[in-house]
């Protein structure tokens, strides 16, 4: 598939590394003050799928059990497209399709210009699956009934599967040629991109909920044991292992030298941690968990339980907080000047610096 447009964020944490930060020729003063609110579109449902932007269009999904398709400008709508099930994962987007799964236990790819079904996949039992990472020709998910699958984007023909021994609902890091996911049995698995033959795992000591991200040549993720993992690429070997107060659902977004790595956890607290030894760097108590992964730009930008904060990268200082009337587990996308992000009382809202 041919690369996305740079001004967009085409699949959850922006791209198939996991990097959760915009690039670097786009890195501007996005939401630098105190933010107003452009647009909000109830969607009907409780939304915790992360928005993608491409081409002018913001994609999220629902628990009213859709998909919506909105004009970035101002939210007008311009399709939906109805699962059986409520929609949790972020969709993906390239070469005009749109790629997600619901939890009717089926996958779906969609045009983006009109919402038209172009392929359905039918998975195992068990409801929702993980967001979606496209790498070269392949749609690459974990679901809920224990597996990782690859499909070809283009038919949605299986590719591979590798059987876990859990549920999986981190999404996929894909990164050299090396899917690296976690599942709910604990382990962080490393599979061949191509085929799906295991590389190695690794066992923590609770299920991985938390989507791996690349940082050099480490794999950084969160486990509900209450730590931050960091494991060497080509091995697996432990690196080094930071320890929270509570479970870390969140994913961890990285900076573009992949020395410093910003996290999460139930224990309400953002932290950024030297990617390369572990060490604490600063620690920000945001009043409540902290389910949603952090988005870079000039500041980190991350949902928590009453809205979104933005914190200044190098201190921890909390810069500003946009109240909202429920939690916010949707990881904020940002676009240009903008952050797109959803929230549990059903809204998808857009704020800008005033």
């Amino acid at each position: 598939m041919s690369p996305t447009p740079s001004d967009s964020w085409p699949m959850f944490r922006g791209d198939a590394r996991h990097s959760g930060r915009v690039s670097q020729q786009l890195e501007r003063p996005a939401l630098s003050g105190a933010p107003r609110e452009v647009w909000s579109v109830d969607s009907g449902g409780v939304i915790e799928s992360s928005p993608t932007v491409v081409d002018g269009r913001v994609f999220v999904g629902s628990f009213a059990n859709k998909l919506l398709a909105l004009n970035a400008d101002d939210g007008a709508p311009l399709w939906e497209f109805a699962v059986g099930g409520l929609l949790r994962c972020s969709p993906s987007v390239a070469e005009g399709r749109v790629f997600f799964g619901a939890d009717d236990s089926r996958f779906y790819a969609v045009d983006a210009a009109t919402g038209a079904e172009l392929w359905r996949f039918e998975l195992g039992e068990g409801g929702h699956q993980s967001s979606p990472a496209l790498w070269g020709e392949l749609v690459v998910f974990g679901a809920f009934d224990h597996k990782i699958y690859a499909l070809d984007a283009a038919s949605g023909a299986l590719v591979w599967a590798h059987e876990t021994g859990g549920a999986i609902l981190s999404s996929p890091l894909v990164a050299r040629d090396t899917v690296f996911i976690g599942s709910e049995d604990g382990l962080l698995y490393a599979l061949d991109a191509a085929n799906g033959t295991p590389r190695w795992t690794h066992a923590t000591n609770g299920p991985v909920w938390s989507s791996p991200a690349l940082a050099g040549e480490l794999v950084v993720f969160g486990s509900d044991d209450g730590s931050v993992h960091a494991l060497h690429a080509d091995t697996g070997a432990p690196a080094w292992t930071h320890a929270t107060e509570a479970d870390v659902f969140s994913s961890p977004a990285v900076n573009a030298a992949g020395t410093a790595l910003y996290v999460g956890s139930r224990d309400g607290k953002l932290r950024k941690l030297d990617a390369r030894s572990g060490e604490l760097i600063w620690a920000t108590d945001l009043g409540g968990p902290v389910f949603a992964s952090p988005a870079l730009g000039e500041h980190v930008i991350v949902g928590c339980g009453d809205g979104l904060a933005a914190l200044r990268r190098d201190t921890g200082e909390l810069v500003w907080k946009h109240p909202f009337s429920e939690r916010v587990w949707s990881s904020a996308t940002l676009v240009g000047t903008r952050a797109y992000v959803g929230s549990h009382d059903g809204f998808v809202r857009v704020l800008e610096s005033r």
